[in-house]
């Protein structure tokens, strides 16, 4: 992962309901030796985690998209091989109409 700007392809469904205004929801892609993920609306909570090619977990973080829209992930110190990234929404913002 030595190319800058490089976006990785996401794969599965974003469902916290409401409407979809076009556009990505949530973007990766590498920077240098780190993953930049951005998140393009609250999602809430979610949790980030990377396994490696035999399931063994190897990165995990919890990141609120209603206060932090980028997060980087270190690379540094993972050794060449397949990794998957793994975004789960653990709350999902609601909201009330009276």
């Amino acid at each position: 992962m030595e190319e800058n700007g490089s976006k990785i392809v996401l794969e599965g469904e974003l469902k916290t309901g409401g409407f979809r205004s076009g556009g990505d929801d949530i973007t990766v892609e590498t920077q240098g030796n780190m993953i930049l993920a951005s998140f393009y609306r609250d999602i809430g909570n979610v949790q980030v985690t990377f396994t490696n090619s035999t399931g063994g977990m190897v990165y995990e973080t919890t990141i609120n998209t209603s206060v932090q829209q980028r997060v980087l992930i270190p690379l540094s110190g993972l050794p060449s091989s397949k990794y998957t990234i793994h975004l789960v929404i653990i709350s999902a913002p609601c909201m009330v109409i009276l």
